[in-house]
């Protein structure tokens, strides 16, 4: 069984450098560590991914994501955040201090639908001026998901840092089962098109907003994620087979085509994560949508 330890200066590049070891491949077992001032919270790397770290912090849902972190963490019915710093302060150096965001249950009801990566986070103030922080992961991505990961864990020793006053460091080791490299991830942000309502796709549609049925397609295009949603685009093929206007068959071909590729590679992600397939399925998946926006690109030329 392989090990691969990873250590750097800093949280930026602890993130270039697990970025690097899976540049080949998926990695098992990656553990990084590291010791840093409690500044480092603060760093210039860690406030750009503030604000998508605080959405999937938060305790309500936000719209555009599948699932979050904060919908986890504070389900028990205390705050998770409040129990940490009560539990730190009955006793510094507890076992308990942790976030445990999912259940055997979970994970057992789960099958292939997406359930949090992010499993158990830790934290034990070893003097009154050191903290540690340890996180495990069933599997992480490390291009776009590390560094939300890492922002997400300092907004919390922010919270901490501002109860413990004394706290001046923070010595920090994640571990993750499965690591991989996947430029471009989404991160589990639902593209426009499945955020747009079926009244509204028809609409589009009807009114032949061409422009606005090309900018959902394209954001569909450039959605790089671990889960497959197909109900916007059967919603945009229902409208346009069903509309007064002409779009023509070769386009309902291609958007019928992305959406029998999209089923069969969610089939095929059920006994697989990882596979020279399930690429190449989604390399079919993509063209179908190339070409069912360059057919919408002439249309609008046209008109």
């Amino acid at each position: 069984m392989s090990i691969t330890p990873i250590t750097a200066p800093s949280l930026q590049e602890l993130a270039i450098n697990a970025k690097e070891c899976c540049a080949n491949g998926p990695i098992s077992n990656l553990i990084l560590q590291g010791d840093y001032s409690i500044s480092e919270i603060d760093s210039d790397f860690v406030k750009s991914f503030s604000e998508i770290a605080g959405k999937w912090q938060c305790r309500t849902l936000p719209s555009d994501l599948y699932f979050n972190h904060g919908q986890y963490i504070d389900r028990g019915g205390e705050p998770g955040r409040a129990f940490l710093v009560k539990e730190l302060k009955r006793k510094p150096d507890s076992n308990r201090a942790c976030f445990s965001l999912i259940s055997m249950n979970d994970i057992v009801q789960s099958e292939d639908k997406p359930i949090p990566s992010f499993l158990v986070l830790q934290f034990s103030i070893v003097s009154h001026t050191i903290i540690e922080v340890t996180a495990y992961f069933r599997v992480i991505e490390v291009s776009e998901f590390l560094p939300i990961n890492l922002a997400e864990i300092s907004d919390i020793l922010r919270h901490l840092a501002e109860k413990f006053p004394k706290i001046e460091s923070f010595s920090l080791t994640i571990f993750a089962f499965r690591a991989y490299l996947k430029i471009g991830f989404s991160c589990l942000t639902k593209s426009i098109l499945d955020m747009t309502s079926p009244v509204d796709i028809a609409i589009a549609v009807e009114n032949k907003d061409v422009k606005k049925i090309i900018q959902m397609l394209e954001g569909k295009l450039n959605t790089v994620d671990s889960i497959i949603c197909i109900k916007g685009l059967e919603t945009l093929l229902e409208a346009i087979e069903k509309s007064t206007k002409k779009y023509g068959d070769d386009l309902k071909k291609h958007l019928r085509l992305a959406i029998s590729s999209s089923r069969e590679l969610i089939e095929m992600r059920k006994s697989s994560s990882y596979s020279e397939r399930i690429l190449e399925k989604q390399s079919r998946i993509n063209k179908s949508l190339e070409q069912a926006i360059a057919l919408l690109q002439s249309l609008e030329k046209s008109t």
